[in-house]
């Protein structure tokens, strides 16, 4: 209603810090709620100010779905939007809601929220309630990781940031179970991908070089072969680079050299020919990450022996996954939980 939401906000947050000076300046945290009815000025008002800095993308999809709820009149009244306000910086953000108010501010009708002020002490303690606060859309491995300006700090993408995640989250099942995206908090997720991402890029740097079709370029990112490439590049960075780069790069290479097999295989894995997609599903049955697994380590070790490769047999696929010159999968598996608390 012309911004009485921001000055009801501002209101509040004089009463927040005369409170924190005054009377407890070691409390972290105080809250305030208050009922409000949010119109398009105020929403318009409260995303141009107090929008987060690492805000993730929206989602116009998302927004559209909200948008028909509120036009058709059943967008449940009373939600929660949450606001932060920062003591040490003075910086009051929008944690929770974005969606909703740009919704709102679309369809321009009025809509009733809960607001909950908090105040925090530190940048550290929002971003991380921004990374693990999911109450409208669901936040992704890439958004709770955006949270942290990680991209920045690592110079790596988002998207290469969630994969790298996914590569250690396939590590630690053994490649044999789906990793459940709710296993770690964003802080967590962060040290992880921190702990290897050095080791991740000698990969991805290679990768960026690669002439594939770009289609098939993303499928070489993918959670599984970025995994076995973390493993390689981390217990024989030398040789790993020898291998990757004839993987991706195989001029001079012969039919059955091991390279050029587990090229030929990644890429036909990817392949829109259904045919070739039943062939694949015949011979890894259907499961196809520990598969994929095991078809890379298989390749690398044959390359490590100077061994040509002609074919992975299907007894393969019963045994462990061992890449020669790594040490156990138990080892490489507490490498990536000495990341953990």
């Amino acid at each position: 209603m012309n911004g009485e939401l921001n000055d009801r906000l501002l209101e509040y947050v004089n009463l927040i810090k005369e409170d924190y000076i005054k009377h407890n300046a070691n409390e972290d945290e105080f809250y305030i709620n208050f009922q409000f009815a949010v119109d398009a000025s105020d929403a318009q008002i409260i995303i141009e100010k107090y929008t987060y800095s690492n805000q993730r993308a929206i989602s116009n999809r998302h927004v559209a779905l909200l948008e028909n709820e509120m036009n058709n009149g059943r967008f449940v009244q009373g939600t929660q939007i949450r606001f932060e306000f920062n003591l040490k910086t003075n910086e009051l953000v929008l944690v929770d809601g974005y969606h909703r108010l740009n919704a709102v501010m679309r369809t321009g009708a009025t809509q009733i929220f809960v607001v909950l002020l908090v105040s925090v002490n530190s940048l550290q303690t929002l971003q991380h309630h921004y990374a693990n606060i999911d109450r409208g859309k669901q936040r992704t491995v890439a958004d709770q990781l955006l949270a942290y300006d990680t991209s920045n700090n690592l110079s790596l993408s988002n998207n290469e940031l969630a994969h790298i995640n996914s590569a250690c989250n396939r590590i630690l099942t053994g490649f044999y179970k789906s990793p459940s995206r709710h296993a770690l908090s964003g802080l967590a997720m962060l040290r992880q991908v921190e702990l290897v991402a050095d080791t991740a890029k000698l990969y991805l740097e290679l990768l960026k070089k690669a002439t594939f079709a770009q289609g098939v370029k993303r499928k070489f990112i993918s959670g599984t072969i970025l995994a076995c490439a973390i493993i390689t590049f981390r217990y024989q960075p030398l040789k790993a680079s020898v291998f990757w780069s004839q993987v991706l790069f195989p001029e001079k290479i012969s039919l059955h050299d091991p390279t050029f097999f587990l090229r030929e295989f990644l890429v036909s894995l990817h392949s829109n020919d259904t045919e070739i997609k039943g062939v694949i599903k015949s011979v890894t049955g259907g499961v196809i990450a520990p598969r994929v697994a095991i078809t890379i380590a298989t390749s690398w070790n044959c390359f490590m022996k100077n061994k040509k490769l002609k074919q992975v047999h299907r007894s393969y696929y019963e045994q462990d996954i061992v890449f020669d010159g790594c040490p156990s999968f138990s080892e490489i598996q507490a490498w990536i939980l000495s990341s953990r608390p």
